[in-house]
C-alpha cells in the first residue's frame, strides 16, 4: 500500500480508510497503538504491573500529594525523560529551566498544572520535532491511557476482591504511591 491516499482510487477499502484516517500512515499508526493497548491491557491483569504503572504516575501522585513540589517535579521529569529518550544534556537543560520557572514565582500554580501547561515551550526548544512528537505520543496517547487502565484495575481489585470501602481504597492508592 502507498503511504498516501490515492484520491482518484475507486478501491472501497482505500476510500473507507481515507474517510476515517486521512492516510495509510495514520491508519497504520492507529492499528499499532490499538495492538499496543491490547498487549498492555493483558499485562495489567498482573496486579504487580498495575501497581508499578500506578506508582510511576505523576498525575496520580499529584492528586494525593499536591503540595509535594519536589516529588511532583521529580516524577514529571522522569516521565519526560523516559517518554522522549532525552540525552543527558537535554535532561540537564530541562531540569534547570523548569526549576528556574518554579523558583521565579510559578510555584504559586498547582505544580502539575504548571508543568503540563508551561513546559511545552521549553520542550519545543530543547527537542527536535521528531523527539517532541515521540514525547507527545508517548505521554498523551499511551502513558495516560495506561495509567487510567491501571487505576481501574486496582480499583476493581480493591473494591471487588478485597471489599474495601472508599476510605480504605484511597489509603491503598496512597500506599502504592509511597512504595519504592
Amino acid at each position: 500500500m502507498n503511504q498516501f491516499i490515492d484520491y482518484e482510487s475507486t478501491d472501497t477499502s482505500q476510500i473507507a480508510i481515507q474517510r476515517q484516517y486521512g492516510s495509510i500512515a495514520a491508519y497504520r499508526e492507529h492499528k499499532e497503538i490499538e495492538q499496543w493497548k491490547g498487549r498492555m491491557s493483558k499485562s495489567l491483569q498482573d496486579l504487580d504491573i498495575a501497581k508499578k504503572v500506578y506508582r510511576k504516575s505523576v498525575t496520580n501522585y499529584a492528586i494525593f500529594f499536591p503540595t509535594d513540589t519536589a516529588g511532583i517535579v521529580s516524577r514529571w521529569l522522569n516521565e519526560a525523560y523516559d517518554s522522549s529518550n532525552m540525552t543527558a544534556y537535554q535532561r540537564t537543560l530541562l531540569r534547570e529551566q523548569i526549576m528556574e520557572k518554579i523558583r521565579g514565582g510559578w510555584a504559586n500554580y498547582k505544580v502539575l498544572a504548571f508543568l503540563e501547561h508551561f513546559s511545552f515551550d521549553i520542550l519545543l526548544i530543547l527537542l527536535p520535532n521528531e523527539q517532541y512528537g515521540q514525547y507527545f505520543k508517548n505521554i498523551y496517547l499511551k502513558k495516560r491511557w495506561l495509567e487510567s487502565r491501571a487505576s481501574t484495575r486496582l480499583f476493581n481489585y480493591f473494591q471487588g476482591e478485597l471489599h474495601l470501602n472508599s476510605k480504605q481504597i484511597e489509603e491503598a492508592y496512597r500506599q502504592i504511591l509511597l512504595t519504592k
